[in-house]
């Protein structure tokens, strides 16, 4: 008998916020550098680049993973808004 194709619920999503304060040390540091230079978005890359970690992605979004795969931020140049994704499904706007 073939197997029934169950429907996987998608996890994840925009689920809250958090505060800066509150991110692992290795997604702290990114983030205090990630949202110094969002507002300037055109010549933004050379200086994530440079700092622990490393970004993925053209256009509107670039993605960081922190220093050993301790979470992710994903920084929305559109509007300036930055994401930390904490346990792989999860994601919180960050607010100062």
């Amino acid at each position: 008998m073939a197997r029934k194709n169950k429907k996987t619920k998608k996890k994840g999503g925009i689920v809250g916020e958090i505060e800066l304060g509150r991110l692992p040390p290795a997604l702290g540091n990114l983030a205090c550098s990630v949202f110094k230079d969002s507002k300037h978005a055109g010549n933004s890359r050379k200086i994530y680049h440079n700092q622990q970690g490393h970004f993925f992605g053209e256009g509107p979004f670039v993605e960081f993973v922190g220093k050993g795969n301790k979470g992710r931020l994903v920084l929305d140049f559109g509007s300036g808004e930055v994401y930390a994704t904490l346990d792989h499904h999860n994601s919180y706007r960050l607010v100062v």
